[in-house]
């Protein structure tokens, strides 16, 4: 493609062509069109949706590991972070005024996630911002069309990185006979900038706070001790969770340690290593899908704990919690436990609005909270920790691969 330019406006269709010699020495002084106008089509559905018994039966079925597709592979992850950061050296060398992408989004809805990523040296170093796809199509088109449409920008941002770290909040409601045993039950506090990120994830911790509440308004003291943690984090890569497992109950150690700036998903690491804590946590519970009242639980292909949830699940069935399935589910803070062999589990939500509307967008805002669905939330998840906390037995568990006990620090 040619390089269209009209009046200080660069648009780059594909974002790889960014770092490729036919923008050499063209962008200084210039604001980039990042990406090509995205082909807006109507909806063919009510974008509201709740979970009918016929998507619950099919949810509840199997899903063979096998036939499970992920997103992209370790090589082709690793392919577009090199991407990104050559990107970003590209930027750096050839001084744009400032980027604008795509929101991906329609009806003035819009995500705005990172430019960049928090490691140090990984942000752009221009101004970025995010613009509907609405208007982001209309600039391209009246550029392709000849004309010469002017844009001005108006960025005021603060950086607060005094204290590069992030921090979790933890509290609990001691047990009795068997305290020295926990059940755990979370969400995470950190969001994207766009709103107020009360979908994702102020939803599921309110929730939490709530379920909490709820087991400590009864006065009954639970038999094994019941923790609640609210991760921050969680948003670059599950961090406040992952750190949390990695000093309590073990980890998976870097083989390398020039890979520790990496992703997490592209680093090289060795067996298990459990720490003691690890044979004294039953369970842990999470909530992090939205607004949407609770369906439901995800199994992680934990076969022994299905009757159990069932069981659980079954004086809860005129609030519309109702299926177990045996399915992983992922990209969330219960990802951090299971990594280590600890049973950590995600609820089954409707969805709402959530993927189509407010996850990560400027619509997630409190007004696209749903109070009757998180106060059924509340109730499933006091239910959940409740039972988990006073069985005689811990939570069945699946099998380890191969373990190396952590090293004791020394004293």
């Amino acid at each position: 493609m040619e390089l269209a330019d009209r009046h200080g406006l660069v648009v780059i269709e594909d974002a790889a062509q960014a770092i490729g010699s036919m923008y050499k020495g063209k962008l200084a002084g210039k604001v980039v069109m990042l990406g090509d106008p995205r082909e807006l089509k109507p909806h063919e559905k009510v974008e509201f949706e709740r979970y009918d018994e016929a998507a619950l039966q099919k949810l509840g079925l199997y899903e063979i590991p096998g036939q499970r597709q992920g997103r992209f592979t370790r090589e082709e992850a690793a392919k577009r972070r090199q991407l990104s950061l050559d990107r970003l050296k590209f930027f750096a060398e050839e001084k744009p005024l400032a980027v604008i992408v795509s929101g991906n989004g329609d009806y003035g809805n819009f995500h705005v996630q990172g430019a960049g990523s928090q490691r140090a040296n990984e942000q752009y170093p221009v101004p970025s911002v995010s613009m509907t796809d609405e208007h982001y199509d209309r600039i391209v088109r009246l550029i392709d069309d000849g004309k010469e449409p002017e844009v001005e920008l108006d960025i005021k941002t603060t950086y607060y990185d005094a204290d590069p770290n992030q921090y979790n909040t933890v509290a609990e409601i001691p047990g009795t006979d068997k305290k020295d045993e926990v059940v755990m039950i979370g969400a995470h506090l950190d969001s994207w900038h766009g709103g107020t990120g009360a979908t994702d994830n102020g939803a599921g911790v309110v929730a939490t706070m709530e379920a909490v509440r709820i087991l400590k308004a009864i006065g009954i003291a639970p038999r094994r001790t019941i923790r609640i943690a609210l991760w921050s984090g969680e948003e670059e890569g599950l961090l406040g969770s992952r750190g949390y497992v990695a000093q309590h109950f073990g980890e998976r150690p870097l083989l390398n340690p020039a890979e520790a700036a990496m992703p997490f998903n592209l680093q090289k690491r060795g067996p298990l290593a459990l720490k003691p804590e690890q044979a004294k946590i039953s369970a842990y519970f999470n909530l992090d899908n939205g607004t949407g009242k609770i369906r439901g639980i995800y199994a992680q292909e934990n076969a022994a704990v299905v009757p159990l949830f069932e069981a659980w699940l079954a004086p809860l069935k005129d609030l519309g919690a109702t299926t177990v399935t045996l399915r992983n589910t992922g990209s969330t803070d219960h990802v951090s436990f299971d990594e280590v062999g600890v049973p950590g589990f995600q609820f089954i939500q409707d969805d709402i609005e959530y993927f189509q509307r407010t996850h990560h967008t400027n619509y997630d805002t409190y007004e696209r909270l749903q109070r009757d669905d998180l106060m059924q939330a509340a109730v499933v998840m006091a239910t959940f920790v409740w039972e988990t906390a006073n069985r005689n037995e811990m939570m069945p568990r699946k099998p380890l691969e191969r373990v190396t006990p952590a090293a004791t620090p020394a004293r």
